[in-house]
């Protein structure tokens, strides 16, 4: 499974071949790094969530 970071922070993560973009459903809004439980991905291809980790084959951060 692979993820991106967008420019902008958003969370896309690759499902059927495609990068689609994360809605953080039990806060009706987009799963972004300016939320406090959004942390940065670790060596190992983790990122943790408010309510996960989720585990990448690959991350790609756009953020400068």
């Amino acid at each position: 499974m692979k993820a991106e970071i967008s420019d902008s922070g958003r969370l896309y993560i690759e499902r059927r071949g495609k990068m689609k973009l994360m809605v953080c459903k039990p806060y009706n809004g987009f799963c972004t790094d300016d939320c406090p439980m959004f942390e940065e991905p670790t060596q190992s291809g983790r990122i943790s969530l408010c309510l996960k980790t989720l585990k990448f084959d690959s991350i790609t951060d756009y953020r400068r």
